[in-house]
């Protein structure tokens, strides 16, 4: 395990208030009620029921606040039960009560470190290193903290402690790794994870570190064969069956590909985002007419917000005539909440065809059952600027993108609105905003480009495209750096962008 990001730990809850009154009232006469509801805590512990546990400590702590090691008990069970806020109260008011509770502590710099409350660890380690010099705990967050702090030799230094201490231990060896990324020895790191990994139990955690070692390093070997590993391991995250299909498309395991498909449409059939991702992959992965016939067959079985999301990517690839057939049963069905999605699924289609009115008008359909739908506010956006009603198409474009700055097709708009209306100022503004919203998305960068080619800019284009491609060291922005080196008509950037800036693209 390697800390990431978490919620801080809530100052007073529930909890310390019950103990608070429990003070009020005198604790002594109330201790054998309080040690009764800890026995029934522990049976249902034995009995795996932590939640029934968890409420029957809080009752035992009501009757009795001032034990440390029934604050201990309940902080393992919130622990357990995956919450860190709450699990950092409790450990915290057993180390308030017992400033040598070694397992409160413990406990605690792992959760202060997790939730990147770096001070608070601080304050917690100091006392354990002293009650326990080498106490695994301590010193890992003693590493973690050097780590978040960019202390990278001291943060390498302990790393070698805790594996000297810790040998069969997988956190040394991940904080080292870490340590050697951010010291521009990724690969130097990756090999070190990859001998652990030979001789420790199959562990997803380390592999997940592993895989973001590859990413790094740019490593699409490693990537796809802890990709496929992760799979097996994780077999309930959608994510690592998703990138197993990459793998094994790359490696033309074709039965695997298969397998792990027909298992992703099974099991996440009325899943949005999991199919939304599947047919992404198909897209990438096959011919259009293949990928087509692939998408239409998941959104016949899938339910409507599903079907809806799939019909978007029908819709986006121009696959018209597959679109329309798992639309038109709608097309006579008035908008309700059932097929509402599909129903601004439909307007888009409109749209796509080309019938501009009729796509404003079933927009506007589905916009007065819900008017924060996105995919109708842009496709009325769209069919206002088709039907050059600039204002109009502009007020819904930046509705959307005030909802969601991230949007994409919505920031774009805006700048083809302007630029549609001949504002350059406007239009080069919204343009660079589109861009800056999604940094590491071609599609603004395209846009941004062909427009500046079309108001005769392309040395402007190519400057754009080159830091891209810099930026994100990938075919496709390559690509499109040659090509506006070859709309400026300049042989310097055009050698430029065909060595890649002697880099490796990923």
């Amino acid at each position: 395990m390697f800390p990431r990001p978490g919620t801080a730990p809530r100052a007073i809850g529930l909890a310390l208030a019950l103990a608070l009154a429990t003070l009020a009232g005198g604790c002594g006469r109330n201790e054998p009620k309080a040690n009764a509801a800890e026995a029934q805590a522990d049976n249902l512990i034995s009995a795996g029921n932590n939640v029934g546990a968890a409420q029957m400590l809080l009752k035992a702590i009501a009757y009795d606040g001032n034990n440390a090691d029934r604050w201990v008990k309940l902080g393992r069970v919130r622990r357990d039960l995956g919450q860190p806020a709450l699990a950092a109260e409790a450990f915290q008011q057993a180390f308030d009560l017992d400033p040598a509770n070694i397992e409160a502590m413990q406990n605690l710099a792992v959760l202060y470190i997790a939730g990147r409350q770096f001070e608070a660890a601080k304050r917690v380690v100091d006392p354990l290193l002293s009650l326990s010099p080498n106490d695994i705990a301590g010193v890992l967050a003693t590493g973690a903290i050097a780590y978040y702090e960019e202390r990278y030799p001291e943060a390498l230094k302990t790393a070698d402690e805790m594996i000297q201490l810790a040998p069969d231990a997988k956190e040394g060896y991940v904080l080292k790794a870490h340590v050697l990324e951010k010291t521009g020895r990724a690969a130097e790191g990756a090999r070190l994870l990859e001998k652990q990994m030979a001789v420790m139990p199959p562990d997803a955690d380390l592999a997940e570190q592993l895989l973001q070692l590859y990413r790094s390093t740019g490593n699409l070997q490693g990537v796809r064969s802890i990709a496929i590993r992760l799979a097996t391991l994780k077999p309930d995250d959608p994510r690592y069956q998703l990138e197993s299909l990459r793998a094994y498309q790359a490696k033309g395991a074709i039965e695997d590909r298969e397998r792990v498909t027909a298992r992703l449409l099974q099991r996440y059939r009325d899943n949005p985002s999991v199919l939304g991702a599947v047919a992404d992959f198909w897209i990438q992965a096959f011919p259009p007419e293949q990928a087509a016939q692939r998408i239409s067959g998941a959104a016949a079985a899938a339910n409507n917000m599903t079907k809806a999301a799939l019909v978007g990517r029908l819709i986006r690839m121009g696959a018209l005539a597959e679109a329309s057939n798992v639309l038109g049963p709608i097309a006579t069905q008035k908008v309700t909440r059932d097929n509402v999605d599909l129903q601004a699924m439909l307007a888009s289609l409109l749209m796509a065809q080309g019938k501009a009115a009729a796509a404003r008008d079933r927009a506007e359909q589905t916009l007065a059952f819900d008017g924060g739908n996105d995919v109708a506010l842009l496709t009325r956006a769209r069919a206002a600027l088709a039907l050059k009603a600039y204002d109009k198409a502009l007020t819904d474009a930046q509705t959307i993108v005030a909802q969601d700055p991230s949007n994409e097709a919505a920031a774009l708009l805006i700048a083809d609105i302007y630029a549609a209306q001949g504002n350059d100022i406007l239009a080069s503004s919204a343009y660079a905003d589109a861009q800056s919203a999604v940094p590491r998305s071609i599609g603004p960068v395209k846009a941004r480009t062909a427009w500046l080619v079309r108001r005769n800019r392309a040395s402007e284009a190519a400057q754009i495209a080159g830091l891209f491609a810099r930026q994100v060291n990938r075919n496709d922005a390559w690509s499109l750096y040659e090509a506006m080196c070859h709309a400026a008509d300049d042989p310097i950037c055009l050698m430029q962008a065909r060595s890649r800036g002697g880099t490796s693209p990923q």
